[in-house]
């Protein structure tokens, strides 16, 4: 069977059941074999309708179940009846009907849950970090700007003690080229002048010790520079030792302007006449106490300098090396911090003294308040106060010397503590036990 072109159509007018454009063209073909029905006839089609397509079937209904009412009494019969199975809240309790017989409590709990924790275990993780509270984020951000204060503080001291060294570099490098050129200087200046040479030599040899001693204290300036540096750096070490050096300069210098002093001292001595020998001499005396007192004044700053670098103060130490009288110098002193006191060292003897004096403290209470009315202690908690005693020390030997009398003969004999039944076990002394 096939559609046709229907001789009958016309397009001028709308379509409808006898008005189509195609036809079948065996009208009588059954098309439906659940219900027989045929093509419509020549003249129009049958239209096809529900019940055409499922024949006599009744319609689909959705399943519908009722909702259960767990409430009361209710609960235990719906269940039943539903197959459900209800569980009360773990706060309440229910009777044999199924009833909630005690209500779950209400109001505020009293401890507040610890929701971290649930998140964590939802989250399936165990290292989630901590949320931080206020109080540490301050803490937090405190130390940071103390950090940064320090650091800014570090290199600006860097800067300056730079600075402060390449300043008395230059200085001592203009020096150190001025001592190069003083001989020859010197010969210029001499010519014309009927200077000889052997005259030459002392006069330059004077204007070569005027630059040397113009040097020291810009020596002493670099090294000063140079321990700053080298403190801000952390270079501690470096630091001491350019101030070290400072001191050492200072009393080799000093040594050799006395040596000089006393050779032309000695030498004046043998050509003067007995009076001014006698006032040289005595001038000799004055000269060797003040010595004595600047070596004195130079140990005073040796020793402050220690305590200045001991309290970690590189700048004031370098300034306690470079002072030069007495009022600067206690000025300086002034300025030295404490030094922090290192915590006493404490002997493995002495740790287990004082662990042993804390056990016996402890136990001896427990063992008092267990006495019965034969006045001995309960062997039971002696046992386990010495077996606590034992984890700690070790050996429970000094537990026994002290607290054994305290339990009856017999229980010493049994525990294999006392010689023999009646007897005491051991002294109580408790000096004698460490």
């Amino acid at each position: 069977m096939a559609l046709i072109n229907n001789p009958n159509y016309n397009p001028s007018i709308p379509n409808s059941d006898t008005n189509q454009p195609f036809i079948f063209d065996n009208p009588n073909q059954i098309i439906n074999q659940q219900t027989g029905q045929t093509a419509a006839t020549l003249g129009g089609t049958t239209p096809i309708t529900s019940a055409d397509l499922i024949g006599n079937a009744s319609p689909i209904t959705p399943i519908s179940a009722p909702i259960p009412d767990i409430s009361g009494a209710n609960a235990a019969a719906t269940g039943a009846a539903t197959g459900a199975t209800w569980t009360y809240p773990s706060e309440a309790t229910g009777d044999a009907a199924g009833n909630i017989a005690t209500p779950p409590p209400t109001g505020t709990p009293t401890e507040t849950p610890d929701y971290w924790a649930r998140i964590k275990a939802l989250m399936g993780i165990s290292t989630l970090p901590e949320p931080i509270s206020a109080e540490e984020k301050q803490r937090r951000e405190n130390e940071r700007l103390r950090l940064e204060a320090e650091q800014t503080a570090n290199t600006k001291a860097i800067s300056d003690a730079n600075a402060e060294l390449a300043a008395a570099t230059a200085e001592w490098n203009n020096l150190k080229m001025n001592e190069q050129y003083i001989p020859e200087a010197m010969q210029e200046q001499a010519k014309g002048r009927g200077i000889t040479e052997a005259g030459l030599a002392p006069l330059t040899a004077g204007e070569l010790r005027k630059n040397a001693l113009a040097m020291l204290p810009v020596t002493q300036r670099v090294l000063v520079a140079s321990a700053k540096v080298s403190a801000a750096q952390g270079r501690y070490d470096l630091a001491e030792k350019a101030i070290n050096k400072i001191l050492d300069i200072q009393d080799k210098t000093r040594q050799e302007e006395y040596n000089v002093y006393y050779k032309n001292l000695d030498m004046a001595i043998m050509v003067a006449d007995k009076e001014d020998a006698d006032k040289l001499a005595k001038k000799k005396e004055e000269t060797r106490i003040q010595e004595n007192k600047d070596k004195e004044f130079s140990n005073n700053k040796k020793d402050f300098k220690d305590e200045a670098i001991s309290s970690g103060q590189y700048d004031l130490a370098g300034q306690i090396a470079m002072a030069t009288t007495q009022e600067e110098l206690n000025r300086l002193i002034g300025q030295i911090k404490p030094k922090a006191e290192k915590a006493p060292i404490i002997t493995q003897t002495e740790k287990t003294r004082e662990l042993k004096t804390s056990a016996f403290t402890k136990a001896r209470p427990f063992l008092e308040q267990s006495r019965g009315k034969d006045g001995y202690v309960d062997p039971g908690v002696y046992l386990r106060l010495r077996s606590d005693y034992a984890e700690v020390i070790g050996d429970p030997s000094s537990f026994d010397a002290i607290f054994a009398p305290f339990l009856s003969p017999e229980e010493r004999a049994r525990l294999g503590l006392g010689k023999a039944t009646g007897v005491e076990a051991l002294p109580e002394n408790e000096e004698s036990l460490y």
